[in-house]
């Protein structure tokens, strides 16, 4: 398993333990903030996985760490 595949695997396990904790909250701003920081490890995750050649472009991930997906 590559260095990245790793790093995604990693991500994708904090994001469970960050939904997790979340369920275990009150609804409120709390449980948004936890919930938010487990799509933003999903999101990391994703990048990794689809990060073909973007090694060889330094711009290109820097753009998409910054880019939010908004869409959930």
């Amino acid at each position: 398993m590559d260095a990245d595949a790793t790093k995604a695997r990693r991500y994708r396990e904090r994001a469970e333990g960050l939904r997790s904790i979340a369920k275990d909250l009150p609804s409120g701003n709390a449980q948004r903030i936890i919930l938010s920081l487990a799509v933003e490890y999903e999101r990391l995750a994703c990048l990794l996985d689809e990060r073909g050649g973007i090694d060889d472009d330094p711009i290109g991930l820097l753009a998409a760490l910054k880019k939010p997906d908004n869409s959930s």
